[in-house]
């Protein structure tokens, strides 16, 4: 099935957040302002926390935050699975490690690192490694199972080099897992870190979510979530739209 990739918003992400909106602003009137906070007063707090300073402090924390876990947990993925092809064993040895950052629960993870490292931003950063560099090297590893051996057989009548065997052959196998797997990535790493500051520091978009909550003030922790939202819209159109244009059209030049 060929993939669509549109530049452009379909009228229908409109037609699907104006209905988001409608059924926020029912839910604000039934619950009432201290339980959920209209969106009127949520995008007027929103508007005012523009003027603050440590608004920008915020989110400049979590960003930052964010790039690590983007760094260390997709580099070690793409390192760890490139090292587990070319050597069963480790991919084998690596299986436990993989289990264990995959399925034991996050709050748990997140305990231990602060026990060990307390707060900050390094606890944050080594959290959303732990657990998210198993979803790049799981994504690599299941999409390396295109390049079957009939590719490879292929490429050795033909006597295709390494290099072209890898731009021509391996890649492409592996690029649409590969980019599934920074979607997730990427996602995930916004949560970590929402989550990560929330329980251990006092800068970032976690964090103010938190003392918000502890004030009873919902207009400006609604406000916060709504930053959160944009911060994930961001990643989609700034860094994923732009990687799976080029992916998709790398592979119809390939």
């Amino acid at each position: 099935m060929d993939v669509k990739i549109t530049r452009h918003p379909s009228r229908y992400i409109f037609l699907g957040v104006g209905v988001l909106l409608g059924i926020w602003w029912v839910l604000s009137i039934l619950a009432g302002p201290l339980l959920i906070s209209s969106p009127f007063a949520t995008f007027s707090s929103l508007i005012a926390m523009l003027n603050d300073r440590s608004f920008y402090e915020n989110i400049f924390w979590t960003v930052y935050r964010i790039g690590g876990i983007l760094l260390f947990a997709g580099t070690g993925g793409i390192i760890l699975a490139t090292l587990a092809l070319f050597d069963k064993r480790l991919m084998e040895a690596l299986e436990p490690f993989r289990w264990i950052c995959m399925t034991v629960p996050p709050v748990v993870i997140i305990v231990v690192i602060m026990f060990w490292m307390g707060v900050g931003s390094n606890m944050i950063i080594v959290f959303g490694s732990v657990i998210l560099w198993p979803i790049m090297y799981v994504n690599i590893l299941q999409g390396s199972r295109i390049y079957t051996e009939e590719l490879r057989e292929t490429a050795r009548v033909f006597k295709i080099s390494p290099a072209m065997r890898l731009r021509h052959f391996f890649l492409p196998a592996i690029a649409p897992s590969l980019f599934a797997g920074a979607v997730q990535v990427i996602c995930s790493a916004i949560r970590a870190t929402v989550l990560a500051e929330v329980l251990g520091t006092e800068k970032g978009v976690g964090a103010a979510i938190a003392i918000h909550a502890r004030l009873l003030n919902t207009e400006r922790m609604t406000a916060w979530v709504i930053v959160v939202l944009f911060l994930a819209i961001a990643s989609e159109f700034l860094l994923l739209r732009p990687i799976l244009r080029r992916t998709y059209r790398w592979r119809d030049v390939s």
